[in-house]
């Protein structure tokens, strides 16, 4: 499953997670997008996958959920 939160209302930058089960857990990737991927020759995405600054906050904020 794939969810995204939006930071603006233009849609970028928005946080963007991949979850899936495996077996009994629960696996989640998440990234942050600055802006829309570009297309020409090759792709580019341009995501931040460091775990600081705004990531960090919003992987809290998911863990403190999912420990509720």
């Amino acid at each position: 499953m794939s969810f995204i939160r939006p930071l603006a209302r233009a849609g970028f930058p928005r946080f963007h997670m991949y979850a899936a089960l495996r077996d009994l857990d629960l696996e989640i990737s998440i990234h942050l997008d600055q802006k829309k991927e570009t297309y020409g020759n090759s792709t580019r995405h341009h995501g931040e996958y460091e775990n600081d600054g705004a990531l960090k906050t919003e992987v809290e904020r998911i863990k403190s959920i999912l420990n509720s």
